[in-house]
């Protein structure tokens, strides 16, 4: 065993091997998103400052210039919410005339619609 990874190190040294990299993510306008959806199936996308709504730890929305887009569970990262539940708070709660205060990047994969909606799932909540 030991051996065997030797002389894959060895390889990716030499650069016999390339690894195995994640898939690249695509940056899209949000209006291009909704039109190219159907497209964009199984694809890693990234949709900038765009407003979280409904929020939830299943699921929620991302309101897009011409429509939304269904957050679906599971999250990317799950400490994403430490800081995004307080921000959007005040934009739910607070002071809903406050549009900024529940904006973020997001990066998702693709999926299917479901209904009417596109899916974005395995969501990564960028902050600035």
């Amino acid at each position: 065993m030991i051996a065997r990874i030797a002389a894959t190190v060895l390889m990716l040294a030499v650069g016999a091997v390339t690894p195995v990299t994640a898939a690249p993510v695509k940056t899209i306008p949000s209006l291009d998103f909704m039109v190219e959806a159907p497209k964009l199936i199984g694809q890693r996308v990234r949709i900038e400052n765009q407003r979280v709504d409904g929020l939830s730890f299943q699921g929620g929305f991302l309101r897009l210039s011409g429509g939304s887009a269904l957050l679906q569970g599971p999250w990317s990262d799950r400490e994403d919410f430490r800081r995004l539940i307080p921000a959007c708070e005040k934009q739910w709660f607070d002071k809903p005339e406050d549009e900024a205060a529940c904006v973020v990047t997001i990066e998702g994969t693709v999926k299917a619609p479901s209904g009417d909606y596109p899916v974005l799932t395995d969501v990564d909540f960028i902050f600035p």
